[in-house]
């Protein structure tokens, strides 16, 4: 698998990635650092919903497939929950973000995985522990993230906005998932209207 920027105007498959999670958990700062590279420099809680685009190219079964991935976050407060049915409608995978310094992240992130399963359906997820940089503030352990991942039955990443750790490979399987996902879905529909 190999993930790279697509210069040209080539036509692309389009993806809507989901970023969701508590307020505060680093969602815009994690997607900014991805689409751009750059680390953003006010932190300022996001109010609805933001996107962001970020033309690449996967490997996939030996063919490079050119995808607009277009990151959808939403602001994690209680206020913009009823977003939520509209955010998510036609998500093809979703990271559920968490930070280790804030442990009730961590747990809230079930809540944030129901939500996803009632408004997308079984799209991929990921768990996501942001902020690993802050050794010193971390209060969530490795056992923890493992058994709280195995729950929900999904694959976890450890990122950092601020030193880039993690966020390339986390949004490469994120696109890679999205992308497998979405061509179940067009299958399934064509198996659909062939009945």
């Amino acid at each position: 698998m190999f993930l790279t920027d697509v210069a040209d105007k080539t036509e692309v498959i389009p993806l809507k990635l989901l970023v969701i999670g508590d307020a505060a958990s680093g969602k815009t700062s994690l997607s900014f650092r991805y689409v751009t590279g750059g680390h953003r420099q006010s932190h300022i809680l996001t109010a609805g919903v933001n996107f962001l685009v970020k033309r690449v190219e996967i490997e996939y079964n030996n063919r490079k497939i050119p995808i607009k991935a277009t990151i959808w976050d939403t602001g994690g407060q209680e206020r913009f929950r009823t977003l939520i049915p509209a955010f998510y409608q036609g998500g093809k995978a979703a990271l559920i973000l968490s930070d280790v310094t804030r442990p009730y992240t961590l747990e809230n992130t079930e809540t944030w995985f129901q939500r996803l399963r009632e408004h997308a359906g079984d799209c991929p997820c990921l768990l996501v522990v942001n902020k690993i940089d802050l050794l010193e503030q971390r209060q969530v352990s490795d056992e923890e993230i493992a058994q709280h991942a195995e729950k929900l039955g999904i694959d976890y990443f450890y990122t950092s906005a601020i030193t880039e750790q993690g966020v390339e490979e986390t949004f490469l399987k994120l696109i890679l998932e999205g992308y497998k996902y979405d061509q179940l879905l067009k299958t399934d529909k064509n198996k659909e209207e062939d009945a």
